[in-house]
Formats: structure tokens, C-alpha cells, sequence
């Protein structure tokens, strides 16, 4: 009777032990795993709906960019909602903002491609705060990661201004529109912008 205690007590230590053993290895894995997983900023992101939008860039009256004889600088002060999987596999997206001082409206097509979204947006904007100015967009670019995005942009139609936009940057004050020193159209751009 002695030994069969002795022995019980024997496969109670070692069944303890084992166990104590195989949950600590299972731990220590769970534990690891948990190191080793870094968070995908594009997957946090990419369950957003909504976005703001901050950037600049260069909008020049023709290209090459050492012949263009209008330069114009732009920062961009924008709100993006975007409507998942609503153009079959893409998102829809509308956008509302500020280019300078020129409200814009905007409309795109963005089909996430991890870690990039192609994005296709066409819009207008209307300058009613300084030269009356109007305008047509398209943009062609990139958002990297859900966070930095890159976009070409061409104005093919607009009308001309009230105002000298380069004569006024070059004078530091509001000139006129001479009749000969407006906008060249198509005009093109690159901008790049962060998103928050």
C-alpha cells in the first residue's frame, strides 16, 4: 500500500509538473508571437472612412518644367470620405477643400492595391475669394501606405482671372489681369499631401 501511494503520489508530481511545463512553453510561445506581430498601419487605415488632408506641391503652365513661364505654388486643405467596395472592388470616395484660397470639390475611384490605392478623382474649384477664377481637374497618383499620397494633376478648361496670379506672387500685391498674362491652358501640377 505504501508503494502504490508512493507511486501515486509520484504521477500526481509529474503530471503536475508536465503541466506546469506545457503551459508555461505555451505561454512563452503565445508571448513570442505576440512580439513578432507588428501593426499593419494600412489595415488600422484601411477600415477608416474618413480622412483629412493636408499637402502641397506645383502647378506650372506647361512642361518641360524649365520653359513654363507660369509657376504657380499650392497648399491643399482637404476632407475625404470614402464609401468602401462601392464601385464593384473599388472604393468611391467625395472630397471637399481649399487649393490656396479656391474652394474645390472632388470625386475618385480608388482601388486599394496593399500597400498602395490607385486613385483616379476628377473636380472643379472656383476662385470667388481673389480672381474669379474656374476650373476643370483630373488626377492620376498614388496613396502610400494609407498616408502619404502623390498625385499628377492637369487642368485641361478653366476661365481666365481678374487678377495677375504670377504678376501678383512676383509683386507681393493684387495685379490686375492685363488680358495677356493669364492662364495657359492645360495646366499641370504634382502635389503631395498627407493624410490623417
Amino acid at each position: 500500500m505504501k508503494n502504490l501511494k508512493a507511486v501515486a503520489v509520484a504521477v500526481a508530481v509529474v503530471v503536475m509538473a508536465a503541466g506546469m511545463v506545457c503551459a508555461e512553453g505555451y505561454y512563452y510561445k503565445q508571448g513570442l508571437e505576440q512580439e513578432n506581430t507588428e501593426v499593419d498601419s494600412y489595415d488600422v487605415k484601411d477600415s477608416k472612412t474618413g480622412f483629412w488632408i493636408l499637402g502641397g506641391g506645383l502647378m506650372v503652365g506647361s512642361l518641360p518644367l524649365s520653359q513654363s513661364e507660369t509657376n504657380l505654388p499650392m497648399v491643399f486643405f482637404a476632407y475625404e470620405s470614402i464609401h468602401k467596395k462601392m464601385l464593384g472592388s473599388m472604393d468611391f470616395s467625395w472630397s471637399i477643400g481649399f487649393y490656396d484660397l479656391m474652394p474645390e470639390v472632388e470625386f475618385a475611384a480608388i482601388m486599394p492595391v496593399k500597400p498602395f490605392d490607385v486613385r483616379i478623382a476628377v473636380g472643379g474649384y472656383y476662385d470667388f475669394i481673389i480672381g474669379g477664377h474656374a476650373g476643370m481637374f483630373f488626377k492620376a497618383g498614388m496613396i502610400i501606405n494609407k498616408l502619404v499620397g502623390v498625385d499628377l494633376v492637369m487642368i485641361p478648361i478653366g476661365t481666365q482671372p481678374s487678377v495677375s496670379y504670377q504678376d501678383s506672387i512676383e509683386q507681393g500685391e493684387i495685379v490686375p489681369y492685363d488680358g495677356e498674362n493669364g492662364l495657359d491652358f492645360p495646366i499641370y501640377g504634382l502635389l503631395v499631401s498627407l493624410r490623417f
